[in-house]
């Protein structure tokens, strides 16, 4: 039994089987799941995938999930997502490589 905490109720749980042999760990396959999409005490089997998660691999795992969450943490969640940052630097024009393409132009 294992016990994770969660910060967003809307985040996945991402699974990776692996079986262990005396020589070397041979990936069987991953499975992502919604953590909204689990109903509580109930055994489910989840198809694996490939390490990419692009397309199946042979084989499924059955799991049994309990989540436990704040419905009203969720709702607030849900009207005021978390965006993740991403800042771009804008490219400054240099003045130095415009000088170069105008004598590389004028060259030819």
């Amino acid at each position: 039994m294992f016990s994770l905490r969660v910060q967003d109720v809307h985040s996945l749980l991402e699974i990776t089987l692996f079986d262990e042999d005396k020589h070397r760990n041979e990936f069987l396959g991953r499975a992502v799941i919604p953590l909204l999409s689990i109903l509580s005490g109930e055994k489910r089997w989840y198809q694996l995938k490939d390490r990419k998660l692009r397309g199946t691999v042979k084989g499924q795992v059955q799991l049994e999930l309990d989540l436990v969450y704040n419905p009203v943490r969720a709702s607030i969640r849900t009207f005021n997502p978390r965006e993740t940052k991403i800042l771009a630097e804008e490219e400054k024009f240099k003045r130095h490589v415009a000088i170069e393409w105008l004598f590389l132009i004028s060259a030819a």
